[in-house]
């Protein structure tokens, strides 16, 4: 029987101290370290490149004045537009574009109308941010040059009366707003007011020739992609 007894204490001995060595999924506690993974958020996506191109639609309004005359003109013209646009910090970018547009009125003057335009843009809701939102609005200022040329025909001229205009200097501004479709695309609409700042000569093809004042609205709607 004291035999028995003595088998059984160490019997119990034994199992007792290998459970005692049995692993747990309990997760290690004090001074362990939690895993890399939990610690590190994930990276959020970064936007692809500083150049931005976009190409679309434009509309042009714009009222032409005649200097020493009563006489005004007012037109609207339909056409497109490429612009090229590189972000120097977050909230400031530098932007170029070129639009054309080409309008008809009443069948008797057709017009041409080409624009160029170079200044900055400033994102306001981008300050202190490195990624832009999904919405960002804009404001932007440019100088550049406008040339237009067109045909007047009168009821008894033939041939109709052509007119071109050298190179004008011009100024403004505007604003607008990019919509996020991805790190890549974008849609951006954009509405600018300008105006010329000097005389532009315009040419007859009669060998004539007189000065004008030219000021309007080139809104334009695109799609841009970042790269």
């Amino acid at each position: 029987m004291k035999k028995c007894l003595l088998f059984l204490a160490a019997f119990l001995y034994s199992s007792s101290s290998g459970f005692a060595q049995t692993p747990t999924d309990h997760p290690p506690t004090g001074n362990s370290q939690p895993s890399v993974a939990n610690v590190i958020p994930a990276e959020p996506p970064k936007d692809k490149g500083p150049w931005i191109i976009s190409l679309g639609p434009a509309y042009n309004s714009h009222n032409t004045i005649f200097n020493n005359s009563e006489f005004n003109s007012t037109e609207a013209g339909f056409g497109g537009y490429v612009s090229l646009e590189r972000f120097v910090t977050p909230p400031l970018s530098l932007w170029l574009e070129f639009s054309g547009t080409h309008s008809n009125e009443r069948s008797l003057l057709s017009e041409d109308d080409y624009i160029l335009k170079f200044g900055p843009k400033i994102y306001p809701l981008m300050f202190g941010k490195q990624h832009p939102g999904r919405i960002e609005p804009f404001l932007d200022g440019f100088v550049g040059g406008n040339f237009f040329d067109f045909t007047y025909t009168f009821q008894k001229a033939s041939p109709p009366f052509t007119y071109s205009t050298d190179p004008g200097l011009i100024a403004g501004g505007g604003g607008g707003l990019t919509i996020r479709l991805s790190n890549r695309w974008l849609i951006t609409f954009a509405a600018d007011y300008y105006r010329t700042l000097d005389n532009v000569t315009v040419r007859v093809s009669d060998g004539t020739r007189f000065h004008v004042h030219d000021s309007g609205v080139l809104i334009t709607d695109g799609l841009s992609y970042r790269f």
